[in-house]
């Protein structure tokens, strides 16, 4: 008599993401079926933004979540046990996806213009906070005159439509879901690349 062989059970795995196109690679992975072949069945969970992820794996609700460098680096100059496991989002200035954006109707062209008014990031002390104050300090304007606050990417365009803030960084999908209502004014990236 043939013995059916059972098939295990996928093992969960849970995963924390920020919704912008460099952290895309969990919806990637499991489209491309990658993690049905190493057996696992992930649980993908949506953070408004990467700091907040590795917060919530350093703290053991999730299996693993996308952070920047900076967020790395810093957490283990401070003793937190983190492994990177993959590269995510690469920066090229010919193919920029994470532009600061004002909106259609803005007076705004430039840095400086960004004196005295508000501008939002997914993240003060990542990647995000630093290559808005260096773009601003590049081109001409005193970061120190800048509001700067926390946004997630997803809520940047309708803040702009409605004037709550001047200017703010915009991840892909957002930023071609809403290329009728915005503009882009610079690649702050490019700043600090």
């Amino acid at each position: 008599a043939l013995l059916a062989q059972a098939t295990p059970a996928a093992a969960d795995i849970s995963i924390g993401i920020v919704l912008a196109e460099p952290y895309m690679e969990p919806y990637y992975a499991d489209n491309l079926g990658f993690f049905k072949r190493a057996g696992l069945n992930p649980n993908v969970q949506v953070f408004p933004n990467a700091a907040i992820t590795l917060e919530a794996v350093v703290g053991n609700a999730l299996n693993v979540g996308t952070a920047n460098l900076i967020q790395m680096a810093t957490a283990f100059n401070r003793g937190v046990d983190v492994t990177i496991i993959a590269g995510g989002g690469l920066f090229t200035s010919d193919q920029t996806t994470i532009p600061l954006c004002v909106a259609k109707s803005s007076t705004v062209q430039t840095a400086k213009d960004l004196e005295g008014q508000t501008v939002s990031v997914t993240n003060l002390k990542g990647t995000e906070g630093i290559a808005v104050s260096e773009w601003l300090k590049a081109g001409g304007a005193d970061p120190q005159r800048v509001k700067i606050f926390e946004i997630p990417f997803a809520q940047v365009a309708p803040a702009l439509t409605r004037g709550t803030i001047a200017a703010g960084l915009l991840g892909e999908p957002f930023s071609s879901e809403h290329a009728a209502e915005v503009r882009a004014i610079g690649y702050p990236h490019a700043a600090i690349a």
